[in-house]
């Protein structure tokens, strides 16, 4: 790959990302400048449309999307308003940005609304024009199972990268219709950056436990990690590096096996040990708790979504009853409880109490412009255009690995 003039991560005057070197040495890489490989296509992107997603939008669109044929969903708990206005500026489509219809609904129930009504949208373009086809980029999985769902009269005409571990257990058991390339358990992705995801979760919860110092001024650093995949493990590690005792409740068997073998405090169930936490972290992907376990919980007890979306605990359950202690942005828009991500939530339970952060959103999602230093981050940008140009190459159906070569490449570049 050829090396760069500059190294360095370049940014526009608000602060915003705008050159990625991972990202500008694929495109040089594969000459997208001059082949202009995605002209003949519509780009949907369901992304954290933090910082580091514009240099991968730009580079999309310099491979020969024109703007008016990107549609952007962003996550509305992660999207930062520099970004979306930078991203609106450019001419893309972009999904509403910062609120809920509803908090008593499930996050995800709302974004598939979104995406129902943009694969409606996306069906009429491809009738209107035989040519075109689709570069889908993928965040749980959701759009691909929706397409197939709803619209698998033009599912051949996608073309698809998947991000997360969530996404591909949503779709490894359909009969697909059109190639998807599996960023998610790449083993580039696995190595570098869940490492990086979980310290970033740790650091802003530890920052977060001191602006809400007055509400739990004595907390003691003793957690359960639900979940013990490539999170979990890392999500451990970090939590012991800064002093806190940790237990661990895993119900795959193979896993559960591991930690007997290192000598890590594991849960056989969570019937009758729940109690004993002060704080509570969840990464499964799913739901972690049901409601005996909440009943079951420690009174005060703190919980902090490590996953995705508020799916964890549930958590469009409890906020309607729940009562907002603290606004990240001090009560200053009076439809704050519209956007439950920016507040924590004290919720009634039976004769106690227990805690939501972030509204039971992921904690890594505090309202910065990148979570985690663009320069880490880059790696998991590059990742994604790199399945996206191999996506298109593809001409059968099914689920793919993201090229090795490749990720050797991109592995190499980052680490030197």
């Amino acid at each position: 790959m050829p090396s760069l003039e500059s190294t360095s991560v370049e940014y526009n005057s608000a602060g915003v990302p705008i050159k990625l070197p991972l990202i500008e040495d694929l495109k040089a890489h594969f000459n997208v400048a001059e082949q202009k490989p995605l002209k003949r296509y519509i780009f949907i992107g369901v992304q954290h449309l933090t910082g580091v997603a514009v240099p991968l939008i730009q580079a999309i669109s310099e491979a020969g999307v024109p703007p008016v044929r990107i549609f952007l969903i962003g996550k509305k708990y992660s999207t930062h308003q520099a970004v979306y206005d930078h991203l609106q500026s450019l001419g893309c489509n972009l999904s509403a940005l910062d609120r809920m219809r509803d908090v008593n609904n499930p996050y995800e129930a709302e974004v598939e609304l979104e995406i129902d009504e943009l694969l409606s949208r996306v069906k009429t373009l491809l009738h209107e024009s035989s040519s075109l086809s689709v570069l889908l980029f993928d965040e749980g999985g959701k759009v691909i199972r929706l397409l197939h769902e709803r619209y698998e009269q033009i599912a051949a005409r996608f073309h698809c990268v998947e991000q997360t571990s969530r996404g591909i257990r949503e779709i490894a058991s359909r009969c697909l219709r059109c190639p998807v390339v599996d960023v998610a358990r790449s083993p580039a992705k696995k190595e570098v950056e869940a490492p990086m995801i979980a310290e970033a979760m740790l650091s802003l919860f530890d920052q977060a436990l001191n602006r809400w110092n007055h509400i739990f001024p004595n907390l003691e650093r003793h957690a359960l990690v639900i979940g013990y995949g490539v999170i979990g493990r890392n999500l451990v590690r970090e939590l012991l590096k800064r002093n806190y005792r940790v237990s661990i409740y895993e119900t795959e068997p193979d896993v559960s096996q591991a930690l007997t073998m290192d000598n890590i405090s594991f849960l056989e169930s969570l019937d009758s040990s729940i109690s004993a936490f002060p704080i509570v972290m969840a990464c499964t992907g799913s739901e972690s708790l049901i409601e005996p376990h909440f009943q079951q919980l420690r009174d005060q007890a703190i919980l902090v979504n490590c996953g995705s979306s508020d799916i964890e605990f549930a958590a469009w359950k409890y906020r309607g009853r729940g009562r907002v202690l603290y606004n990240r942005t001090a009560f200053q828009d009076a439809d704050f409880h519209l956007r439950p991500w920016e507040n924590l939530y004290c919720v009634p339970n039976g004769d106690k109490v227990f805690y939501l952060t972030n509204g039971g959103f992921p904690i890594n999602f505090s309202g910065e412009l990148d979570p985690i230093a663009p320069e880490k981050f880059q790696l998991t940008r590059a990742l994604m255009y790199a399945g996206g140009l191999q996506a298109i190459t593809l001409q059968s159906a099914g689920l793919f690995p993201l090229d090795l070569s490749v990720q050797d490449i991109i592995r190499a570049r980052f680490f030197s």
